[in-house]
């Protein structure tokens, strides 16, 4: 993998990476590095940091100074809300108001005894 530092700062929802490589001069027959945002997502699943989709992006190149330091901005990946669960009630094996035999209830009737004139 390619020699790249990287530092990132998290807020609420973003996440920024600053990225810098170390300049070489093509002069001197060095190898030339090119750094795109695929590299730093790569760099970033080493570390397990866990990125969106990119907002921002740059690309860093080692041939001169101006372009061995670059941004990227990535949003966040957003958890899913958490439900709140329901606690599961208890059956009772309690039974109320019931009777272990059968009761009919009969209603009595009653007359009353007028006397007529």
């Amino acid at each position: 993998m390619k020699h790249i530092n990287i530092e990132t700062t998290r807020t609420a929802t973003h996440l920024t990476v600053v990225a810098k490589i170390k300049e070489q001069c093509a002069r001197k027959n060095k190898e030339i590095m090119v750094c795109h945002t695929e590299d730093i997502i790569q760099k970033l699943k080493e570390e397990n940091i866990k990125v969106g989709s990119c907002i921002k992006e740059s690309t860093l190149c080692n041939t001169r100074p101006q372009t061995c330091v670059g941004s990227w901005i990535f949003e966040l990946p957003s958890r899913p809300p958490k439900s709140h669960r329901r606690k599961k009630s208890k059956k009772s094996n309690i039974s109320l108001d019931k009777s272990r035999e059968n009761v009919i209830i009969e209603e009595e009737e009653t007359e009353d005894k007028t006397t007529g004139g």
